[in-house]
């Protein structure tokens, strides 16, 4: 977030693709892929808010490529 900007409780799924610097369909995307969810799963969530420690690692993820998100990503213990 800009300096001189207050950290707001809770963002809407615009407002958080505003401060990430992505389309809301971007955010949706990413946080698909962080989720290891479908676009049918959760794409269009209801009433989705993000917190700002989410934007945060939001605009991390954001700039990473694809596949280094995935190196990121945990793997379940066999």
């Amino acid at each position: 977030m800009p300096q001189g900007k207050t950290a707001k409780a809770q963002y809407s799924e615009y407002e958080a693709a505003l401060e990430v610097g992505v389309s809301v369909e971007e955010l949706r995307t990413l946080v698909n892929r962080i989720a290891g969810t479908d676009e049918v799963g959760m794409g269009a969530m209801p009433g989705a808010t993000y917190q700002a420690s989410d934007l945060v690692m939001l605009k991390i993820l954001a700039r990473m490529s694809p596949q280094q998100q995935q190196q990121q990503q945990p793997t379940a213990a066999a």
